[in-house]
């Protein structure tokens, strides 16, 4: 269930990952906040506090490996017939889960109780998910 559930939350993370990373001037979905400090660690080999465009596509190509692999295992939980794709079934069956996975992390996180998660929640809340990643079920 934690993979489940991490697997989710990393979905999440990636995608704003990729908001920050494609925006220009290295502030994130149309100049609102910067590149993730991970990324720029990660992918700003000459260290000048941006990415260039080698850089980018080294970021990118990354994130389309954790995409390729994310989708290999939900396919593997949720491709029941073996087709290689989800059918609508199959795909109300994962959104089911996804929505129940949802409701879990938010009962865990959100500390004021008030239906969202804040930045310090969801600071916490990657902070957790940083520290659980990879253990098993």
């Amino acid at each position: 269930m934690r993979v489940v559930i991490v697997a989710v939350m990393a979905v999440c993370l990636v995608l704003g990952s990729a908001r920050c990373l494609f925006a220009q001037d290295g502030k994130g979905g149309h100049g609102k906040g910067k590149i993730s400090e991970e990324i720029l660690k990660k992918f700003d080999k000459d260290g000048d506090g941006k990415l260039n465009d080698e850089e980018k596509a080294a970021a990118k190509a990354a994130m389309e490996a954790k995409k390729a692999e994310r989708e290999k295992k939900m396919l593997a939980e949720f491709d029941k017939d073996g087709d290689g794709k989800l059918s609508d079934e199959e795909k109300a069956a994962r959104d089911k889960k996804m929505e129940e996975n949802k409701k879990k992390m938010l009962e865990k996180f959100d500390t004021d109780k008030d239906g969202k998660l804040s930045d310090e929640e969801k600071t916490e809340m990657k902070k957790w998910m940083k520290e659980h990643r990879g253990e098993k079920k």
